[in-house]
Parts: C-alpha cells; sequence; structure tokens
C-alpha cells in the first residue's frame, strides 16, 4: 500500500516524548486501571463484535490495563494485548489473566501477516504523531485478516502538547475527522461509521469502524 508522503515525511513522535509518557504510565498502571474500569464502551463493542465469528483472534493494540481484554475474552474471542508500557502489561495479566500480552511498538507490530480477524485501537494513537498514526494503521492493516474489523477512538483536533498528572507527563497527539478517514482510506479499509464524540474525560474524539 502507498502512502502519502506528506504523512511519511512529516515529524515523527519525539523519542524522548514516547519515552517519558510510557515512564508515566508505567508509573499510574494500577491508578488509570482504577480509574477507567468502569468506562462503557459496550456500544462500540457490540458494532465491533458482531462480524467476528466467536472464537476468533482479536488483537487490542495499545490494551493499557486490559479492561477491553477481559471483554473479548469474555465473550469467547481469543485476545492479544500489544503495548509499550510493562506496568500496564502487568495489570492487564491481573484483569485479563485468559488474553495473551505481548510489548512491543504497534508502529513495528510483532506479528505475521492476516492472523487477527478484528483490531482494536482505542485511544492507542493518541501518543504519536501523524506519519506514525498513518505507519501503525498500515501495520494494523497488515495483520488483518480479509473480511476484518478496526475500531479507532481518536482525539480530534490538531497538534500536540504535554499533560501533567501526578505520575509524570504525557505526550498528546491530535488528528483531524478528515484526515483520519484519509489515512484509513489510504490503507484500503472501508469505512462503516465515522462519528465525532464528547470524550469519556475531556475533548472530542473521532470512534470510527471500518473494515477490511
Amino acid at each position: 500500500m502507498n502512502l502519502d508522503k506528506n504523512w511519511l515525511d512529516g515529524v515523527a513522535t519525539p523519542r524522548s516524548a514516547l519515552e517519558e509518557t510510557i515512564a508515566t504510565y508505567d508509573a499510574a498502571a494500577e491508578s488509570y486501571s482504577q480509574r477507567f474500569a468502569d468506562t462503557d464502551f459496550g456500544s462500540y463493542l457490540d458494532d465491533f463484535l458482531e462480524v467476528i465469528p466467536p472464537g476468533a483472534q482479536i488483537l487490542d493494540v495499545g490494551c493499557g490495563p486490559g479492561r477491553d481484554l477481559a471483554s473479548f475474552c469474555q465473550s469467547g474471542f481469543r485476545a492479544f494485548g500489544l503495548d509499550r508500557s510493562q506496568g500496564m502489561l502487568s495489570t492487564a495479566h491481573r484483569v485479563a489473566p485468559d488474553a495473551k500480552l505481548a510489548m512491543g511498538d504497534m508502529r513495528t507490530l510483532p506479528f505475521r501477516n492476516e492472523i487477527f480477524k478484528g483490531v482494536w485501537h482505542c485511544a492507542s494513537l493518541l501518543h504519536v504523531s501523524t506519519p506514525d498514526a498513518a505507519r501503525t494503521l498500515a501495520e494494523a492493516t497488515r495483520v488483518m485478516l480479509p473480511g476484518g474489523m478496526l475500531f479507532l477512538s481518536v482525539s480530534c483536533g490538531t497538534g500536540a502538547e504535554w499533560r501533567s498528572t501526578s505520575h509524570g507527563r504525557r505526550w498528546y497527539c491530535h488528528i483531524g475527522k478528515g484526515e483520519l478517514e484519509s489515512i484509513v482510506a489510504c490503507v484500503r479499509l472501508k469505512i462503516l461509521w465515522s462519528r465525532t464524540e464528547p470524550g469519556v474525560a475531556h475533548g472530542k474524539w473521532i470512534n470510527l469502524l471500518a473494515q477490511k
């Protein structure tokens, strides 16, 4: 697939910003898990799962503390979680003990081609720039089976910023709805629906479902 050269030639996520963000998540894993444990993504999960065959493999990219992984396992799917934060993966192991977990970079997924029927990207693009988001979604497409489903939840806006918490700083990147939809189409996915909606904690978010 040919990604737009303007995306690929854009500014990549600063390595130092990503490393500091990961360190903050390592420190905040348990409190983060408790804060979002009861967040209701039920309608999105239903749309995502209703066309995925029972028992199929699902990849949760940027799985965090494992809330959604647990839902996938409880629904009878074979769930795989990937994250860069060891703290988050440790918490996910407790929250979703039946899921398979791996530490890795979502921009270069450590999986072979076409093995997942679904890829779940819930807020995982939040800390990477647009060029890296394009690379990440190309990787998601690569590991998806034909007919597979992709769910995205992304902060809507422009630019990037630091946000501070009691555990440290996190680097936030935002993207416009039109630009995100263009990237999704460029990686050869068909958008089934795309909505801009209020976020769980703050701001506007783009929630999108697409199919390979």
